[in-house]
């Protein structure tokens, strides 16, 4: 049975059979069911044959989130993941549409697209329609940052890189470390990752539960000097931050409340983001690879459409402490690098 019986069968040209068959949308959805019918019915298999690799030109969306909360566009730079995802395609030629993630409607369902090959959908989840839409063409989706057994996925290891910046205020202030986790409502999922493994490394340096608190912000303004000031006043000396752009916030306000950083309270970021360029010291944190995350993806990628595999991604990525000047003081740095 070929793509000639089928287009006989339907009346229509085998270029369109072709397009169907291939997850092409540039074919209406009534005549694509229409095609897919009579293949069915015909007993039509494709034959799985794999793409040379040096000769792919590959359609790849990429799409990014929507954010109307001006700190976290400081969160990464695009052109970064764009060049992880290239990296991560290696030989094969791509064409990478940028698209901004949308509600309702698929998004993805546009004839100016053409031929689609596979998708990324960075630091978001698709909605449950565009799932269903990508899955019924086989077209292969990954995301990015977000960690669920439902879909493929590269992510950085939040929790664990809390539980190292926990473990690194531990070697500063030991037993005597009073701990706050301030979290980030918008981001609630990452969030509760971060804080699962704050809570998680706090229990096991043996430091009493009485004395660890946690705040969630709506928004940077819901931290406020009297915010710090209250916290530090009550014994609070380590401050764990949600991420970098956080942190710069809470810096910000130490200095207004003159409040030394990190003689009288130890302060971490998280992600490593262009933002935490803007304090006046380099503050400690964790590195988010954008371009690492994006090149596992595309990797990823180009195994399912050259090669044809089938496995999903599971994959978390250990981050790597950066060391700063807000958990130890830069003479103690020092000794240590003497040493």
């Amino acid at each position: 049975m070929t793509v000639y019986d089928i287009a006989d069968s339907v009346g229509v040209s085998p270029a369109t059979v072709s397009r169907v068959l291939n997850n092409s949308v540039l074919v209406a959805d009534q005549m694509r069911e229409r095609i897919l019918e009579a293949a069915s019915e015909l007993g039509y298999r494709k034959r799985v044959i794999r793409r040379q690799r040096a000769r792919s030109i590959l359609n790849i969306a990429l799409v990014l989130p929507r954010t109307e909360r001006s700190p976290l566009q400081l969160f990464y730079d695009p052109a970064e993941l764009i060049g992880g995802l290239a990296a991560g395609l290696g030989e094969a030629r791509a064409n990478t549409l940028a698209l901004l993630a949308g509600e309702g409607a698929p998004i993805l369902e546009t004839k100016k697209l053409g031929d689609l090959d596979g998708c990324v959908f960075a630091f978001s989840v698709p909605q449950p329609s565009l799932r269903t839409w990508l899955t019924e063409r086989k077209i292969p989706w990954v995301v990015l940052n977000r960690v669920s057994d439902d879909f493929s996925y590269v992510s950085n290891d939040n929790s664990g890189g809390m539980r190292q910046l926990v473990r690194r205020v531990f070697e500063r202030w030991g037993l005597r470390m009073r701990p706050c986790y301030f979290g980030f409502d918008p981001v609630a999922e990452v969030s509760a990752e971060r804080e699962r493994g704050f809570r998680s490394a706090v229990a096991g340096c043996g430091i009493d539960s009485a004395n660890v608190l946690a705040r969630n912000a709506n928004s940077l303004a819901d931290i406020t000097v009297e915010t710090l000031t209250a916290l530090v006043r009550n014994g609070c000396n380590a401050l764990f931050c949600f991420n970098d752009i956080m942190a710069v916030h809470v810096y910000q306000l130490a200095l207004r409340a003159r409040i030394r950083v990190p003689q009288d309270v130890v302060l971490t970021g998280f992600d490593r983001s262009p933002v935490r360029e803007l304090a006046l010291v380099p503050i400690d944190t964790m590195s988010l690879s954008v371009f690492r995350l994006g090149q596992e993806a595309g990797g990823w990628l180009r195994s399912r459409i050259l090669d044809r595999t089938t496995e999903e991604l599971h994959l978390l990525i250990e981050g790597e402490y950066v060391r700063g000047e807000t958990v130890m003081p830069p003479d103690s740095n020092r000794r240590g690098r003497q040493k």
